[in-house]
């Protein structure tokens, strides 16, 4: 995983990876970051403290400055790109300017950070309402900049407008109810929205209603440990929401660390190309433009990050 960082590094350009074609290795790339750049700034940061590279660890530096004028940016995402791309990557300003700016954005009402202007005309997520993409790194970002009470509740009140009564986590939540937009129904799970909730349950320290959804997750998910995209599906399968779902199960600890590790082999075994690169990950087969079966930058955090919370 450290030399297809370097690898990625070497063809960057001042660029942001974000997906990658499985047989070629050739990524697509975003100049300002996305949504996602924040998992680079990351896995560079990873890359760069298990292997000592200061050559991994300038690039980290460089990028986060790089995402920085992005503070303002409308969108919740903010938790993705300032959590992942400035906190861990030692950029203790920009990550405590943009959770305050996170923090003034919380909406009393509902008792959460809702989705921003730039995430309805992108997504079509609500506002106001609730989506559990904007749970993990978020809840991270607004105890970083001191604001602890609202990331409990963010998480807390995000849970409890999202849950379906059999403990499936639906992706958004506006006042007259749950519903997916990325998965493959309106009551679908779409397997990375859940594997995001229970990511940032774990982070807010709610371990009763992280087990809850891990344990959804473990009595639904196939028998090889690989989610499909989407619950009710068996199209195509997502590598980068089984990483995910492996990063909180490792977090929570105890039995849950052994299904992490489970989880684990199985992508190392069989969802990697002949590079050894994870592959296999599936953005939605909502709209035209999903991607499937494609290494995501995304994917590739979350695996090191379980690797290394494992070993």
């Amino acid at each position: 995983m450290i030399r297809r960082v370097e690898r990625t590094l070497d063809e960057s350009a001042g660029r942001f990876p974000m997906t990658a074609d499985p047989e070629t290795g050739e990524w697509t790339w975003s100049d300002d970051g996305a949504w996602c750049g924040g998992f680079w700034v990351g896995l560079l940061e990873l890359a760069a403290r298990v292997s000592g590279s200061r050559r991994l660890s300038a690039a980290a530096d460089e990028y986060a400055a790089r995402l920085a004028p992005r503070i303002t940016s409308p969108t919740v995402m903010r938790g993705f790109l300032f959590w992942y791309g400035a906190a861990l990557a030692r950029h203790p300003d920009t990550a405590r300017a943009a959770g305050a700016l996170v923090a003034a954005d919380f909406d009393a009402g509902l008792g959460v950070v809702p989705p921003g202007p730039d995430d309805v005309t992108q997504y079509a997520w609500p506002r106001p309402g609730a989506c559990v993409d904007a749970m993990p790194g978020t809840v991270e970002l607004l105890r970083f900049a001191g604001y602890a009470d609202l990331a409990e509740a963010h998480a807390r009140n995000t849970y409890s407008l999202c849950v379906r009564p059999d403990g499936g986590l639906l992706q958004c939540a506006d006042r007259d109810g749950a519903f997916s937009v990325n998965g493959a129904s309106p009551n679908s799970i779409w397997s990375r929205g859940h594997a995001w909730g229970m990511l940032g349950l774990v982070q807010a320290g709610l371990t009763d209603l992280a087990a809850v959804a891990a344990d959804w997750w473990l009595a639904n998910v196939p028998a090889d440990r690989v989610a499909y995209w989407d619950f009710s599906s068996t199209a195509v399968r997502d590598t980068s929401a089984t990483a995910i779902a492996a990063a909180a199960l490792a977090r929570l600890g105890g039995s849950y660390r052994d299904a992490a590790r489970a989880t684990v082999e199985a992508l190392m075994t069989s969802h990697r190309n002949a590079d050894g690169v994870l592959v296999d990950g599936c953005t939605t087969l909502k709209n035209a433009d999903g991607i499937i079966r494609h290494e995501l930058i995304w994917g590739d955090y979350f695996l090191l990050e379980t690797l290394l919370q494992l070993a």
